[in-house]
Order: C-alpha cells, then structure tokens, then sequence
C-alpha cells in the first residue's frame, strides 16, 4: 500500500513523455517499479486523439523528442474536456501508470 504522502509527492513531479519512454527503454523492470500503479503529472503535446474498442478517448502526448508517445486513455468524467483537444495542442492530465505495451508507455484513468 502507498502512502497517500508518496501519492502526493509523485502527483505532483511532473513527467514528461519523454521521461517516461527513456525510463521503460533503459529498464522496464525498475520503472514499473516506480512508476506502475502510481498517479503521475504528464504534460505533453497531443500527436493524435481516438477512441478505443470500448468506447473511451485515447490521446498521444508527446513532446519535441523522437520518444515514443505516451497513450492516454481519458476517464470518462474529463470525455468532453478531451473532445476539445486537437493536434498540436498543449495539454496536462493526471494518471495512473499501467506499464508499457508494444515499446509505449500507457496510463489510465486521465484526468484534467
């Protein structure tokens, strides 16, 4: 169980796309570790916005670096914040990291 104090504390370090891919990149194991399971800052530029098989948007944050984007999947109450979005936009959201699929790192549960 995390401390709601180590919650706060990872809240509010913001994370970069980039951060985030170089960390899984160099080590995934060690990243889950820290990252996984914990609600982190990501601010970056939305690359592209879709919707998944169930329904729920999905945004591509990047940022200037050739990383790969990060995939956002937005929670349901922030849906029609999300739907203002466009590519190019500058945006920040909170969310729980789930790990990395296909070399990507994927958080849930976005909020504005």
């Amino acid at each position: 169980m995390v401390s709601s104090a180590h919650l706060c504390e990872r809240l509010l370090a913001p994370s970069p796309p980039a951060e985030l891919s170089r960390s899984y990149a160099a080590n995934a194991a060690a990243a889950d570790d820290y990252y996984k399971g914990h609600i982190f800052r990501v601010t970056g530029t939305v690359r592209s916005t879709r919707r998944d098989v169930v329904g729920d948007i999905v945004l591509q944050l990047g940022d200037e670096s050739r990383s790969r984007p990060i995939e956002a999947t937005i929670h349901q109450s922030a849906t029609h914040m999300a739907m203002r979005l466009s590519k190019g936009d500058t945006v920040g959201v909170n969310c729980v990291v789930k790990g990395i699929l296909m070399k990507s790192p994927v958080v849930d549960d976005c909020r504005f």
